[in-house]
């Protein structure tokens, strides 16, 4: 297999790749600001009116499971070019699984790091910040007009990518791309991520950090439109605090890589959530100012932003010629527990009220500590176990008794 791109052309490459990154996100965070004038319009309930949200991260399924298989079958750029055509249908999501198989050709482990937090903060910044000016136009802009903006940018888009990958190709050496044999990645592949302890483990807890965040454009809005005297727009601006948090994670990400290289040293990402659940949970009461409450978005931000970066790391590491895939089991499971957050979120907090809810969530989280440590004992050498001669077969039994063996032998 001959690698035909070269390395002046990197830079650009990914540019180009980040773009579709940010074609799905934009209704996502419009519906969240919206919501209000669309429930208004249709004259419909709050919990239907958040399945606007909901539906899109269900939408978000299909993408990635079509397209990661599909990236490594026939190459990112079809796959790239078809996501954005296919915006308008169920599978724009699916760019959201190319990105970790691009970088995996592209660049060595040292080079991608800054590309995966690039890729992150658009990923997990874009929906915490988005309402807030989604919140803000929705005094001035009709929300066909949002609707119909984003989707004229998702056109532009799509016919520059059509051009650019074109003159590309041109460029190439006898104008000749490579791709896989049919017969080496079978279309159902990421089914076979469920029977494998360390995408499963990983996923799962990292699906319910995903769906805290969907919930949190709900019920963040909620808590302080009823604790405090804010407005809907007002309430929406407390998404600066998480969003702040996504950038103060890639920071201390850097940081810790310098002083510990090892992916699996990253994990305190999930003490970092829970502390900041548990500080809203404590500190969000009318007689307390409305700023503490607020402040502690910033670890909840940090926690969600530190898990992705550790994990999507991990990931591209773990698996380099299959990361697409494992990524694509990931994001659709990720999406299958966002569907139905959003319209949890008010009455989860409705019901059990703000402090015993936010103690349930910081709780929760805290699930996956065990898997956390698990990693960090003995991570760099189920990784060593996984990437040696029996290549990505890390069964849940195979863990299991080494885990044991393990800790017979440390005793």
């Amino acid at each position: 297999m001959e690698q035909v791109a070269t390395m002046d052309g990197r830079p650009y490459d990914m540019e180009l790749d980040r773009t579709p990154l940010m074609l799905p996100s934009p209704p996502i965070q419009a519906d969240s600001g919206m919501q209000q004038q669309i429930q208004e319009h249709f004259q419909t309930t709050n919990i239907i009116a958040t399945l606007g949200v909901g539906l899109y991260d269900f939408g978000s399924i299909f993408g990635p499971l079509i397209g990661g298989p599909l990236s490594e079958l026939y190459g990112r750029r079809p796959v790239y070019i078809g996501a954005s055509v296919g915006f308008v249908c169920l599978i724009g999501s699916a760019v959201f699984t190319l990105y970790g198989g691009t970088l995996a050709d592209m660049f060595s482990p040292d080079e991608r790091g800054p590309l995966v937090a690039l890729f992150t903060v658009v990923l997990q910044g874009a929906p915490t910040i988005g309402p807030v000016p989604s919140s803000l136009l929705g005094n001035i802009v009709h929300w066909r007009w949002l609707m119909g903006g984003i989707a004229a940018w998702a056109a532009i888009i799509t016919v520059f990518l059509k051009r650019k990958s074109m003159q590309y190709g041109e460029e190439l050496p006898g104008n000749k791309v490579w791709v896989y044999p049919l017969d080496v990645i079978p279309l159902n592949r990421w089914a076979s991520w469920g029977k494998r302890f360390l995408p499963l483990s990983t996923t799962l807890y990292h699906a319910f950090i995903h769906g805290l965040l969907f919930l949190l454009l709900e019920a963040y809005p909620h808590v302080y439109k009823s604790h405090y005297p804010m407005s809907r727009q007002q309430a929406s601006l407390v998404f600066i605090a998480p969003w702040l948090g996504n950038f103060l994670g890639v920071l201390i990400y850097f940081c810790i890589r310098v002083l510990e290289p090892q992916y699996e040293a990253h994990q305190h990402a999930i003490l970092v959530q829970s502390v900041g659940m548990l500080w809203f949970a404590l500190s969000a009461r009318p007689d307390v100012y409305w700023l503490v409450p607020v402040l502690s978005g910033v670890p909840v931000g940090m926690g969600m932003t530190l898990l992705q970066l550790s994990l999507l790391n991990y990931y591209i590491d773990l698996y380099p010629t299959q990361s697409a895939s494992v990524i694509a089991a990931n994001c659709a499971f990720r999406n299958v527990v966002s569907t139905i957050s959003p319209s949890l979120g008010i009455p989860l907090y409705t019901h059990f009220g703000t402090r015993n809810a936010s103690l349930l969530l910081a709780c929760i989280s805290c699930i996956g500590f065990p898997t956390a440590l698990i990693l960090l004992l003995y991570g760099k050498k189920l990784r060593a176990a996984s990437t040696g001669s029996g290549r990505n077969r890390t069964s849940l039994t195979s863990v299991i008794r080494f885990l044991i063996s393990a800790l017979l032998h440390r005793s």
